[in-house]
């Protein structure tokens, strides 16, 4: 179980740097990654 929680605080640090990246561009809260799929796969809207 260690290791999950180990994981779980590595995805939240990501997440959060993240955050402070796309933060210029007036994207928040995992907006981004919605961005990012819409970009992977083309037509998908």
């Amino acid at each position: 179980m260690e290791f999950l929680r180990e994981i779980g605080m590595i995805a939240r640090a990501l997440d959060s740097i993240s955050n402070i990246e796309f933060r210029e561009h007036n994207l928040t809260k995992g907006q981004y990654l919605y961005l990012m799929r819409i970009c992977e796969y083309p037509g998908i809207i």
